[in-house]
């Protein structure tokens, strides 16, 4: 699930005609949902786009109080959303699967909805599992040195233990995941001092990355329900390289410009037929 939100200003002039457009996200989307909150001033006269309307909601003014009791919910269903994924990073390790416990907690400690301690867990987490996925990436590449190079090296005891980690080895098969025991059978073929070397530049290699990538931090504003609220939705769009576009014709309330055009195309109706009357009752005569 993926949620953006958009503002605009009336300062700069009126608000009449408004063109929306989304991000180009690239790939397919589905369930897609606008939700477009105006001013009470303001109504919806009609519409056009990629999307349809399929809902309105008129919302009330919010205090102060409830403005904050409303970011007290939000952050709360973040924070219990939050220890959700975490706790799911167990299963996920234990079933071998890299990826998804990788950006599970990624998504945890970018999130901030976690206090102090429990942000702290998951950065440790974080950078234990990053640290050990590039001692597999820097030991798999030890191991296919060896097998490109074996038969120029001395055979012995050692070179037959890493001989049998490289077949025990599930990236050379082309499998990406692997749990606790992979882990162990992949590097049985060392000793203390090489898996100690391993795990030295692979700390100091994640470290780097982290100091010099830093993470964009999350912006999640909260909108106060206040307004119209007016939803347009759409079910799939197959195409994720075209943008999204909506365009609002909205009127402002109170505003006697449209009834004032009708009032005159009404009268200059009737003067035209008038004039049209006067002319055929000439001609008649």
């Amino acid at each position: 699930k993926v949620r953006i939100s958009y503002a605009t200003s009336l300062a700069t002039g009126e608000l009449d005609d408004l063109d929306l457009q989304a991000l180009q996200v690239g790939e397919p989307l589905e369930n897609i949902g606008w939700t477009i909150v105006v001013p009470d001033t303001y109504r919806l006269r009609g519409s056009q786009g990629d999307l349809d309307n399929t809902q309105k909601e008129t919302l009330g003014s919010s205090s102060i109080d409830e403005y904050l009791s409303l970011v007290s919910f939000r952050n709360k269903g973040k924070k219990e959303g939050a220890r959700d994924r975490l706790g799911k990073v167990t299963s996920y390790l234990q079933s071998g699967d890299q990826a998804r416990a990788t950006s599970t907690l990624e998504q945890v400690y970018n999130g901030y909805a976690l206090d102090a301690a429990g942000n702290e867990d998951a950065r440790v987490k974080l950078e234990n599992l990053v640290t050990q996925q590039a001692v597999v990436g820097l030991n798999t590449r030890r191991q296919r040195l060896y097998l490109d190079n074996r038969a120029q090296v001395q055979q012995g005891d050692l070179n037959d233990q890493i001989e049998v980690a490289a077949n025990a080895n599930p990236v050379f098969s082309g499998n990406l995941n692997w749990g606790a025991d992979d882990f162990a059978n992949v590097t049985m073929g060392n000793n203390l001092e090489v898996n100690r070397m391993l795990n030295t530049i692979a700390s100091k290699w994640i470290k780097h990355q982290r100091v010099t990538e830093p993470v964009p931090q999350l912006l999640d504003p909260v909108i106060s329900p206040s307004g119209k609220s007016i939803v347009f939705e759409r079910e799939i769009q197959v195409s994720g390289d075209k943008a999204l576009q909506l365009e609002l014709d909205l009127e402002k309330k109170g505003d006697s410009s449209s009834f004032l055009r009708t009032v005159w195309l009404l009268v200059l109706l009737v003067l035209s037929f008038f004039l049209i009357w006067r002319v055929v009752s000439k001609r008649s005569a």
